[in-house]
């Protein structure tokens, strides 16, 4: 049984002694010179829900750096944090100097307010738009795809995996492997989307490949030191998160069984901006996590037509289901691959019935 304490009465002595009857909110600001606070607050109340127009009550004392902050600034950030995070919020509550980031004692991180976000979607869009240049794909369809409108409305990280690939095909034109470094490296941020290509242009690389590859190994293990073994945990998210769930609305992966794809990928004697495009393909149809917005990187490349009506499908969930809207974009890897591999599909085709009339001749 646990013994009772007393505590001893002082400016604030409840801050960080007890647990305040309302919700908690973390309520995080910046002053003038861009330097975030973070402080726990339970008078926050719902002010006025409108959709138009809702608003939060605060009520903070004046003297208080998140007051000074907020009419600083105008603005404000409301975190809610779970049961489990109570050491956090309640570090959040001591008092420090002005200026000192109190999130920097927990375990908290800090996201883009709407200045960073859109900073981030402008790069998103230019990578996008310079790694389409780079490959030989069609702007202005990619631009006004669903995949696009997905990217920009959540902020998904695809355009960094296009720049990835642009980055490993100048390091592969310039022989440099610091580049080669660097795009691998940004390659890791989503690699279930272009890390496979990325791959084999490092491997094109030729000598210089092995300095980029020790240079990954050293990252990656200085990366397990800091953090622990997040290969792993990355694997277990992924394919925890996935599971069987392969076709679900939110998934248009074939998953692990479609390996085999990787065979002619691989092998078939194509060249080798084709074998890029057969990786990127591939790679999207294999992984276990597929949305419909990662085929954008697809997109970058000289595809068909026709692959591009899979870029609008995904908008018409309440015409045709969400279902058919957003898993039929599977139809597009695959049918890039049948385009790529028709050639060698007919000349085998019609090796078999040359074999058949010569077997036929030979018979009469």
């Amino acid at each position: 049984m646990t013994e009772k304490e007393s505590l001893e009465l002082a400016t604030m002595w409840h801050v960080d002694a007890l647990l305040q009857a309302y919700p908690i909110a973390i309520v995080t600001t910046m002053d003038r010179a861009g330097r975030i606070n973070a402080a726990p607050y339970s008078l926050v109340l719902p002010f006025c829900s409108s959709a138009k127009n809702p608003q939060m009550l605060l009520i903070s004392n004046k003297n208080w750096h998140t007051a000074k902050n907020i009419e600083a600034t105008g603005e404000f950030v409301l975190n809610y944090p779970r049961a489990d995070q109570l050491k956090d919020v309640t570090e959040t509550a001591h008092f420090h100097p002005a200026g000192v980031n109190e999130l920097d004692y927990t375990g908290y991180t800090t996201m883009p307010g709407r200045a960073g976000y859109i900073i981030f979607l402008a790069v998103s869009v230019a990578m996008i738009i310079y790694g389409t240049r780079t490959f030989g794909g069609k702007i202005i369809p990619l631009l006004l795809s669903a995949q696009m409108f997905w990217v920009m409305w959540w902020g998904q990280l695809e355009g960094w995996a296009v720049l990835a690939l642009v980055l490993g095909l100048i390091a592969l034109k310039k022989k440099s492997w610091p580049l080669m470094f660097l795009a691998l490296t940004m390659g890791t941020f989503k690699p279930q989307v272009g890390l496979a290509p990325l791959i084999a242009l490092w491997w094109w690389s030729g000598k210089q490949r092995w300095i980029s590859l020790l240079g990954m190994i050293l990252l990656t293990a200085l990366s397990i030191v800091i953090w622990g073994p997040w290969p792993v945990w990355y694997f277990e998210g992924i394919f925890g998160f996935v599971g069987n769930k392969h076709h679900a609305v939110w998934n248009a992966s074939l998953g692990l069984w479609a390996l085999p794809l990787f065979i002619p990928a691989l092998f078939l004697p194509l060249t080798r901006y084709q074998r890029l495009i057969a990786l990127t393909a591939t790679a999207l149809v294999v992984n276990p996590y597929m949305p419909y917005y990662s085929t954008l990187i697809l997109m970058i490349f000289n595809i068909p037509w026709w692959a591009y009506i899979l870029a609008f499908t995904s908008y018409l969930p309440t015409v045709i289901g969400s279902t058919l809207a957003w898993n039929a974009v599977v139809l597009m890897p695959l049918g890039v691959l049948l385009w790529l591999y028709l050639p060698f599909i007919k000349k085998f085709i019609s090796g078999l019935k040359k074999r058949k009339e010569l077997t036929n001749e030979g018979s009469s």
